[in-house]
């Protein structure tokens, strides 16, 4: 055995003094690190309103970097949490997160330069890095198998509330100081519930603090922890995790070898087709967007929140419905269908444009509901199922490289799209940047078709990753 467990006992009965069962507490500390997401979206969609604001202030490249430097701050931040992650560890990284994405709020809100908003975009993207990075894991670690797909589903909703909550507060108050002391309460939030989470279980593991590390998981864990047959046991995570955690994870290993790139293909391409969508670069700009979509009968801030409503609701209507689809049938179709819904609104815009009138009064509606429905489409299915296949394809000792090089190459595809936005709307239209989008998920659902295996069948499953557990062994220390 690898663990001593003399103090097993003495930890398993300090489970009956928590106030929480262990279902709840992993719950409520995945709700405190959702607020990370919450605040993620808020500096997301900052720049949608703000630049209606300040647009006759600064030049149209100048409001492109404000959007764009985002994206860039996460990079920057994804590289040094890769780098010297095992030196600080999950709770002070994400408090530090915290507190910049408090600072940042509050310098795009009562900064008036153009390089205090910078600086401030700069450090709220700082902040999103890390918590992208970090967040999803360190929940994974606090909650039972059974109840990681609820908690993934949680941080997805919560990054589309804090969007909704940025639309709604710049729609309902005109003072960006007032908006920004509203919004800033989430990241408040998320650094004071920090405070009393515990530090990140597997990070315990890999410096040999394996009794504190039991202490925690005893909490959230509802498993007999010494039944040696249960893999979800607490005495078998512990055990595996020291074992995953003197496993060689550079990037030179993660992603050598014909069986690990067999595994990252459909895993990178999911997440390389997820941001080529365009869906967030479309957040930075959706007022812009619509200004020039027009002929909507709703007002465009309104209009906006709808679209950012259905961005909410999408996956927990979606979970209701009691639809059971395959994971690859639902990356097969929702390109389709979301091809269609932009090829039409492609077509109002264009139509839109050569009317004499300007207007198609009759078809008001369109924008509204293809839209919306573009957005439903593309939340239950690459929003969502990308990070799902990188957790099954992908070995839990290569999960936090392979998670950090994802966010990384994210935002990346992100800054690129961001950045030339403005442009590309500018030389062919807003109709043709909907037709652009339409011919990506053209080549999103041939990829799928090709090189994305069926989560379902165990059968292909098996078959990509039948030696990826002999290249890991082979790496693997024996530990006695």
């Amino acid at each position: 055995k690898i663990l001593s467990r003399e103090n097993s006992d003495e930890s398993v009965g300090k489970i009956k003094q928590n106030w929480f069962s262990p279902k709840l507490l992993s719950i409520l500390y995945c709700f405190i690190a959702s607020f990370g997401y919450v605040s993620s979206g808020t500096l997301i969609a900052w720049s949608s309103n703000a630049f209606t604001r300040i647009e006759k202030e600064f030049t149209v490249n100048e409001m492109s970097l404000l959007s764009a430097i985002l994206a860039i701050g996460a990079c920057l931040s994804t590289i040094i949490v890769y780098k010297i992650y095992h030196r600080i560890g999950t709770k002070y990284f994400l408090l530090t997160s915290g507190s910049l994405m408090i600072s940042s709020t509050y310098l795009t809100s009562f900064g008036s330069s153009f390089w205090l908003l910078l600086a401030g975009r700069l450090i709220g993207g700082i902040s999103i890095g890390i918590v992208y990075t970090l967040i999803p894991q360190y929940v994974h670690e606090l909650s039972s198998k059974q109840n990681q797909n609820f908690i993934d589903n949680i941080l997805y909703v919560q990054f589309a509330f804090g969007i909704l909550i940025q639309y709604m507060t710049d729609y309902l108050y005109m003072y960006p100081e007032v908006i920004g002391i509203l919004t800033s309460t989430f990241s408040i939030f998320f650094f004071g519930g920090l405070l009393f989470m515990p530090e990140s279980p597997y990070y315990l593991c890999m410096h040999q603090d394996v009794e504190k590390a039991r202490e925690i998981l005893l909490k959230v864990k509802n498993r007999n922890p010494m039944d040696v047959d249960d893999d979800e046991s607490v005495e078998n995570i512990l055990n595996k995790w020291q074992i995953t955690s003197t496993v060689d994870a550079k990037l030179k290993t993660v992603f050598y070898g014909h069986q690990n790139i067999c595994k990252m293909i459909p895993v990178f391409g999911l997440i390389l087709f997820q941001q080529m969508i365009g869906v967030f670069p479309l957040f930075f700009y959706m007022n812009k967007i619509f200004t020039l979509v027009g002929g909507s009968w709703l007002s465009i801030d309104l209009t906006i929140i709808l679209i950012t409503g259905i961005f909410v609701l999408s996956i927990p209507v979606y979970n209701l419905s009691g639809l059971k689809l395959k994971d690859r049938t639902i990356l097969l179709w929702t390109p389709v269908l979301m091809c269609i819904c932009l090829g039409v609104l492609g077509l109002y815009c264009y139509i839109q444009g050569i009317n004499i009138d300007g207007h198609l009064e009759e078809y008001e509606y369109l924008p509204l509901l293809c839209f919306g429905l573009f957005i439903f489409f593309y939340t239950i299915g690459f929003y969502r199922l990308p990070a799902k296949y990188m957790k099954e394809l992908v070995p839990e000792e290569y999960y936090f490289t392979t998670n950090s090089v994802a966010t990384f190459t994210n935002w990346l595809i992100i800054y690129l799209i961001t950045r030339s936005l403005p442009t590309l709307i500018n030389y062919i239209g807003v109709g043709w940047l909907f037709w652009n989008i339409s011919c990506v998920l053209i080549f999103a659902t041939i990829f799928v078709r090709l090189f994305v295996p069926d989560l379902q069948d165990s059968g292909s499953k098996i078959e990509l990753l039948t030696n990826s557990s002999s290249s890991t062994s082979s790496s693997t220390p024996e530990i006695v």
